[in-house]
């Protein structure tokens, strides 16, 4: 039962982060208004960069130095293969933050990662 609660709130989630184009099309103005705030970002994940055990920097919307915005993956409650999310559409809700003068956001959990499995339509990218 619960498995399936899950996995039909994780169909709805996908959904509406993956069908929504304004998910991650955010000002610098707007960005600033969402620090410290838990929200959805979502675009194409460009680099992973992961530093050790507990800490994966993903660089999204472009390649480093050039993205975007940084998805920082910290602690031990974040295990997934990063390694085949490059190039693939990720949503993340979590928690908008600054570091050294750049967005990122900091995912704290795997449950917080959304991949787009879907096929393309309608020209939504």
């Amino acid at each position: 039962m619960m498995k399936t609660l899950t996995f039909i709130l994780t169909v709805i989630l996908l959904h509406t982060c993956l069908n929504v184009k304004a998910q991650h099309a955010y000002s610098a103005k707007q960005y600033q208004k969402r620090l410290g705030k838990i929200d959805t970002l979502c675009d194409v994940v460009s680099a992973v960069n992961i530093v050790n055990d507990t800490l994966t920097i993903l660089a999204m919307g472009g390649k480093p130095p050039y993205q975007k915005f940084n998805v920082a993956a910290k602690g031990n409650r974040v295990n997934m293969d990063f390694t085949r999310l490059k190039g693939k559409r990720v949503c993340v809700i979590a928690t908008f933050m600054m570091n050294k003068g750049r967005p990122e956001v900091v995912a704290t959990r795997a449950e917080e990662f959304v991949v787009d499995t879907l096929p393309r339509r309608n020209g939504v990218q």
